[in-house]
């Protein structure tokens, strides 16, 4: 027979294990709803910046400053928000595919009789460093969008100047 003071260490391990796994999984949970926030405003942000570019454009267009306009700079500014809208939708994409690595490491889990009643499979490990390596392309990705914002900010202050507005 175990000792009731064992079994009561016991069991108060199991409940802050258990509190442990459900704050880890509202984290996760509140993260992925954060992640996909951020990228739809690095697509709205870039794409927006896009569309404002073109109303720049053709309001210049129809006025007697159209000569002024360099178009390779336009061209430039427009390729840098495209491509920031891009990569917005790629690191989407990844965020995905991290998601999915998860749920295949999670199953690739070995049940087993005793504490912690799970241990890595053969397949957990090369699972685990798949994910890891979607997850910082995702983030890394992201930056990469948000970067081709603010270069085509500071690009289309230059054509605005040269513009004379």
């Amino acid at each position: 027979m175990q000792d009731p003071i064992d079994l009561d260490a016991r069991t108060g391990k199991r409940e802050k294990a258990l509190e442990l796994q459900a704050f880890v999984s509202a984290s996760n949970a509140a993260a992925v709803s954060l992640s996909g926030a951020a990228l739809k405003a690095l697509l709205l942000l870039n794409g927006g910046a896009a569309i404002a570019m073109l109303g720049f454009v053709a309001s210049m267009a129809t006025g007697e400053r159209v000569s002024l306009l360099d178009l390779s700079e336009v061209v430039r500014v427009l390729q840098s928000y495209a491509l920031g809208a891009g990569l917005a939708v790629l690191a989407t994409g990844f965020a995905y595919v991290v998601m999915y690595f998860q749920a295949a490491v999670a199953q690739s889990f070995e049940i087993i009789d005793e504490a912690p009643f799970y241990r890595n499979s053969s397949k957990t490990t090369l699972l685990y460093k798949v994910c890891n390596f979607f997850h910082i392309s995702s983030v890394l990705i992201a930056f990469a969008s948000l970067g081709f914002f603010g270069l085509g900010v500071m690009w289309t202050g230059g054509i605005v100047s040269t513009a004379g507005m």
